[in-house]
C-alpha cells in the first residue's frame, strides 16, 4: 500500500472520507507538514524524502514541476491529480482503489489522472 502526500489545494471532504473508510492509512496533509505555501517543487521534494505520492488538484504548475524534475533526474515517488469536477464520492473511490491494489514502486516517476479507473 502507498502511503501519501495530500497537496494543500485538495478538499478537505476527500481526506476525511478516506480516513473514516481506511482509518489505517497512512496519510498526512500539506498544511500539517509544514508546507503550505510552499513552492511545488517543495511539496514534492518533502514527499520525495518521506516516499508518499502526491496527491493535488493543481493539473497546471504541480504537473509541470513533476515533469521538470523527472526531466532532470530527479526521481519522486508520483503525483495523482484530481480535477476539481468529479464528485467526493467518486475522487474517494478510485483513491481508495489505487491506494490499495498498488505499491510504492508502481508510482515512481508517474504521473496519473483520475478518473483513472
Amino acid at each position: 500500500m502507498i502511503k501519501v502526500l495530500f497537496d494543500e489545494d485538495i478538499d478537505g471532504g476527500i481526506v476525511n472520507g478516506i480516513r473514516r473508510r481506511r482509518p489505517d492509512f497512512d496519510a498526512i496533509r500539506a498544511v500539517d507538514s509544514g508546507l503550505a505555501g510552499r513552492t511545488d517543487f517543495e511539496v514534492l521534494e518533502f514527499a520525495s524524502t518521506t516516499g508518499r505520492v502526491v496527491i493535488s488538484c493543481d493539473r497546471r504548475t504541480m504537473r509541470g514541476t513533476a515533469i521538470d524534475r523527472i526531466g532532470a533526474g530527479i526521481s519522486m515517488p508520483g503525483l495523482i491529480l484530481v480535477p476539481r469536477s468529479v464528485s467526493r464520492r467518486d475522487v474517494i473511490s478510485e483513491l481508495l482503489v489505487l491506494i490499495e491494489d498498488s505499491e510504492p514502486e508502481d508510482w515512481i516517476n508517474s504521473i496519473a489522472f483520475l478518473p483513472y479507473l
